[in-house]
């Protein structure tokens, strides 16, 4: 009997785990979704390049204050040699994200088409919701949400 019970406390255990995924990194990502849902209806009614241009602008600039609430939230629960690993890794993947972006700049502008304007937007937020996505979820690390 004890091995018959090994196994559904590990599938008890793995399924309570994927259930706990939920908490702070589902709320991020309900608040991308969100964002990105405002920004769809700002196109669906301006569906010019220019119009779409805007849309995902302002888009990238909504996300930038939920990256910032998510890298403070993230902030307070480090102690201070996580604090300053944060603030450098931080400061590195904004070097990082500022290259990517002027070498898609770069890339796109080269194309023939207005299209290809819509390019360099759409890795900017695509950029910013990774990051979202990987700060929310050292969130929940640090909070046991995974177990």
């Amino acid at each position: 009997m004890k091995g018959g019970l090994k196994i559904p406390i590990f599938i008890l255990f793995i399924a309570l785990s994927i259930t706990s995924l939920g908490g702070v990194v589902d709320d991020y990502e309900k608040e991308i979704s969100r964002l990105e849902k405002q920004c769809e209806e700002k196109m669906s009614k301006d569906y010019s390049t220019t119009g779409m241009v805007l849309a995902t602008q302002e888009y990238y600039e909504e996300l930038d204050k939920v990256l910032n609430k998510v890298y403070k939230e993230l902030m307070a629960t480090l102690d201070e040699e996580g604090k300053v690993a944060l603030r450098d890794s931080q400061r590195e993947w904004i070097k990082f994200r500022d290259k990517e972006i002027t070498f898609a700049a770069n890339l796109y502008s080269k194309k023939d088409g207005s299209i290809w304007r819509l390019s360099t937007p759409s890795i900017m937020t695509n950029l910013m919701e990774n990051r979202i996505r990987e700060l929310a979820s050292y969130i929940g690390d640090q909070r046991d949400e995974l177990f």
